[in-house]
């Protein structure tokens, strides 16, 4: 009889755990009783295969594209042969395997500005790297227990339908807790449990790496070098920074202070190739299909030289925007185009303008060439915002998917697409551990792997020359190897064009493509692009200068006159940490959820190395000269889409 009382008390207090951990994780509205904001927005920042969301409240799933804005209550689940990488504001990931989901319970703000992050990761591998800052905090829900990091952590789960829970902690530590056990573990330790079975927890140490973690040390690897190689640095990472340095170049804009303009074909116009998706509260919301496609579409402005072409000029980076752009409307056609410093129209000419039937923008379709249409300038006529009501599918953050692909409930992710096979690992010599923290002293007890396989590129957009190059090498060298004469580490590049903004040609330099010139010319002195004549008759006061990176061969320390961060950052604007709080909408945005950075300054660069010194960038207002959605304000139709939140 006691055995029997025993086993009914363990599942009673097993279903009360489950059940704290749902009510938990409920979405809730803009505002709730315990004063948290949940207008927040995170990132899906790289794709590779088949990934699918679903919004909260919806059975419908979408294929999702790299850049997709995700709220609270949305779930991400990947296919076979599929990974997904969601970013954080602060730069923390979380990595998705094939046949995995992940649903975000919360993603709330705290008064104090601390953010709040709970998730479930119900079924599949990932690896978590958190970073909290300023009281942040971190939860996941994964087999019958909940992962809460102790700090700056970083750690996989590997969670199988058959039961079993496996957890590897790489930096740092996390507490593992059921209704009945709680464990601490530390670098390099591994916790197995079967969660069927409700056995005790079985802790070793030790932790033999797969092909997946080897990627994810690679990607943590490219978001460090990339910090640090950036010609223009902030004090803190936040997402969608990094690719900056990977897709283009830096450089100084006479008259407009310092700016980036991404590697493309000729030709290539800003929010020309991407779709539009309704999210209420914000309205029609720009998603690019561009790799690096976050915060030049979500932050700042557009600028148009007609002998260079486009090049972006941040804005103080507090505020996040579904859209920055001018709305333009004519007989069977709506159009728009980007959004210039200060609000004003970047380009006045149509070639500017990127024009679709309505059913495009309504439907959310994708836009590209085969969706575009062309229209005389005259024909179109600017608006404040499109009254175009959306349909059904352009709620669905993402493009409808198959039938038997929507049908699947995720018993193995989108499992139509392939199935979960069991890898034996043999019992010989451990493979290269994939952090330095995680010991080998005791062998690793990981018997079979969770048909662990792993993404082909690390940057998308990469050759597969280029990827196999990346995935194979060796982690970079450490600090005396650098020190002692050897060579300085360097992130990967992933250029997708022959043009800078579109339209200024260049090749590459040097061997390891770090460098560039104009196509014709013979050198480029101080990256400076004066002697072209690409740039006569441009509206800029003198061509712009491009500025090294920090980790070129041949450049050594800061660049002269410029400000210098933590982190070896070469450096051309200073970005002030925000601590946040929530506080009443401003005109055009929300309050209180946005990134760790506040306000942004541009350093001067010293006379003798550009010739004068560079004027403070421009265009650092806090919300553009069209209105925006309020917090908590109803959607409607006719919701400005350039609206954003802080």
């Amino acid at each position: 009889m006691t055995g029997k009382f025993c086993k009914f008390a363990l599942i009673l207090a097993t279903c009360l755990f489950l059940a704290t951990v749902a009510l938990a994780g409920q979405p809730k509205g803009v505002e709730s009783n315990n004063g948290y904001s949940h207008v927040r927005i995170v990132r899906l920042s790289f794709v590779e295969g088949t990934v699918l969301v679903k919004r909260p409240g919806s059975a419908e799933w979408a294929k999702a594209s790299v850049n997709t804005p995700i709220e609270q209550g949305f779930t991400v689940s990947t296919a076979g042969g599929s990974f997904a990488e969601v970013q954080f504001e602060n730069g923390s990931t979380a990595r998705l395997g094939q046949l995995s989901k992940l649903r975000f319970d919360e993603l709330a703000m705290a008064a104090s500005g601390a953010k709040i992050n709970r998730f479930s990761f119900i079924q599949g591998y990932g690896t978590f790297h958190l970073v909290p800052q300023h009281g942040d905090e971190y939860a996941i829900a994964a087999g019958n227990t909940q992962i809460t990091p102790r700090g700056k952590a970083e750690f996989r789960t590997d969670v199988r339908p058959d039961g079993r829970l496996r957890v590897e902690v790489f930096d740092g530590s996390v507490d593992v807790k059921d209704p009945n056990q709680l464990a601490k573990l530390t670098k390099g330790k591994t916790l197995e449990f079967n969660r069927q079975a409700l056995t005790a927890f079985d802790i070793s140490r030790g932790i033999r790496g797969d092909s997946w973690d080897n990627w994810v040390q690679k990607r943590d690897q490219q978001a460090e070098l990339a910090y640090n190689d950036s010609p223009v640095g902030i004090d803190s990472q936040l997402y969608g920074w990094n690719d900056l340095d990977a897709y283009g170049e830096w450089a100084f804009f006479p008259g407009f202070g310092y700016g980036w303009a991404p590697f493309e074909p000729a030709g290539w116009t800003p929010y020309a190739l991407g779709q539009w998706s309704w999210y209420p509260g914000f309205g029609y919301t720009w998603i690019s299909g561009e790799p690096w496609g976050w915060l030049p579409f979500h932050d700042g402005f557009w600028n148009y030289d007609p002998g260079f072409g486009y090049f972006w000029i941040p804005g103080d980076l507090s505020m996040w925007y579904p859209a920055l752009v001018d709305w333009y409307s004519g007989p069977g056609y709506i159009a728009w185009a980007p959004m210039g410093t200060g609000g004003a129209p970047a380009c006045r000419t149509a070639n500017c303008i990127i024009a679709v039937r309505p059913g495009t923008l309504q439907n959310g379709l994708q836009v590209n060439s085969n969706t575009r249409v062309h229209i005389a300038a005259g024909q179109l006529a600017r608006i404040s915002a499109p009254a175009i009501a959306p349909g059904a599918t352009a709620m669905l953050s993402g493009t409808p998917v198959q039938e038997n692909l929507r049908t699947v409930e995720m018993r193995g992710g989108a499992q139509p697409l392939a199935a979960s096979r069991t890898r034996t690992v043999a019992t010989g010599a451990p493979s290269t551990l994939v952090r330095s923290g995680a010991k080998a002293s005791l062998p690793a007890r990981r018997a079979t792997a969770f048909g662990a396989v792993a993404p082909k590129v690390i940057l998308m957009g990469q050759t597969p020359t280029q990827a196999a190059a990346e995935l194979r090498a060796t982690p970079h060298a450490s600090f005396f190897h650098r020190v002692l004469g050897g060579r300085h580490p360097t992130p990967a590049f992933a250029r997708l064009g022959n043009t800078l903004g579109g339209q200024f040609r260049v090749e590459a330099a040097g061997r390891d493509g770090l460098g560039f010139r104009p196509a014709g010319s013979r050198a480029i002195v101080n990256r400076s692009i004066a002697s072209s004549p690409v740039l006569r008759g441009g509206v800029m006061r003198a061509n712009p200068v491009f500025l090294p990176h920090g980790s070129a061969p041949g450049f050594v320390g800061r660049q002269p006159g410029l400000s210098a961060l933590p982190g070896g950052n070469a450096m051309g604007i200073q970005a002030i940490g925000n601590r946040g709080a929530v506080r009443g909408a401003p005109m055009g945005g929300f309050q209180g959820a946005g990134p760790s950075i506040r306000g942004l300054h541009a350093a001067e660069p010293s006379m003798g190395r550009f010739g004068g010194a560079a004027p403070a960038m421009r265009g650092t207002v806090s919300a553009p000269a069209t209105g925006g959605v309020h917090a908590g304000a109803p959607a409607a139709p006719a919701a400005a889409a350039s609206g954003g939140h802080h």
